[in-house]
């Protein structure tokens, strides 16, 4: 009986020994043509393009709902290469663009993610406002979410004018309403984020499937960096 408790003990210390090397493991071992790049300010340029096709694929799909088109994000990321303190994290299959996630001094993003933060006395250069994650479709589900955006974060941490990072995301209920199981709440949750209500925007765009632009109210999300 001895003997068969000592064989199990050792048999368990083997399998945590085994679980703790096998979650060292680095997460693109498994595929070598499968790498993630951190650019800065004019460094993004070069990717403005593919960053704009992978946002009008994504933004298409479920959560988001949202018909855009290359053309109207181009602009917009366009913006992050014209900015010193812009960080966008991309992946890639070989040279295919299969993931991202970027952001930018609030200061230096469009005027109305700054607005509600201006009415409430907030300011604007201590706070780094970051883009949604995104990867396609067929690599979700394997962690490249999470270390898009744990070197974003890392990298923001070390620009010391930051003291807070916030986004804003799709409307309260949207998923509820257009009965989607797939949520990022639970992902932003276990990345620190607090959703506040009392800072929204009210943005207008298409949706998939109808034909005229709506409004929609996005609540930002806030963690503190330091």
């Amino acid at each position: 009986m001895k003997n068969s408790r000592k064989e199990f003990d050792l048999r368990l210390r083997f399998f945590i020994v085994f679980l703790f090397i096998f979650s060292q493991v680095d997460l693109f071992a498994a595929n070598e043509n499968i790498h993630m790049d951190v650019f800065k300010g004019k460094q993004i340029s070069p990717y403005v393009g593919a960053m704009a096709s992978l946002a009008a694929i994504t933004f298409k799909e479920p959560p988001y709902l949202y018909d855009g088109s290359i053309d109207g994000y181009m602009p917009f990321f366009q913006n992050y290469a014209n900015t010193d303190t812009a960080v966008a994290c991309l992946l890639f299959d070989g040279s295919r663009l299969i993931g991202m996630t970027a952001g930018v001094a609030l200061d230096k993003a469009r005027q109305f993610y700054q607005q509600p933060f201006l009415h409430k006395g907030y300011d604007l250069r201590s706070i780094y406002n970051l883009g949604e994650v995104l990867v396609l479709k067929e690599y979700r589900g394997r962690g490249y979410g999470k270390e898009l955006y744990k070197n974003l974060e890392n990298t923001v941490r070390r620009m010391p004018q930051f003291h807070t990072m916030t986004f804003c995301t799709y409307p309260d209920n949207w998923s509820i309403k257009n009965n989607l199981e797939d949520t990022n709440e639970t992902f932003w949750k276990n990345a620190g984020f607090v959703e506040n209500r009392d800072i929204y925007v009210i943005l207008d765009w298409i949706n998939i499937g109808q034909k005229v632009s709506t409004p929609h109210k996005l609540f930002f999300w806030m963690k503190p960096l330091k």
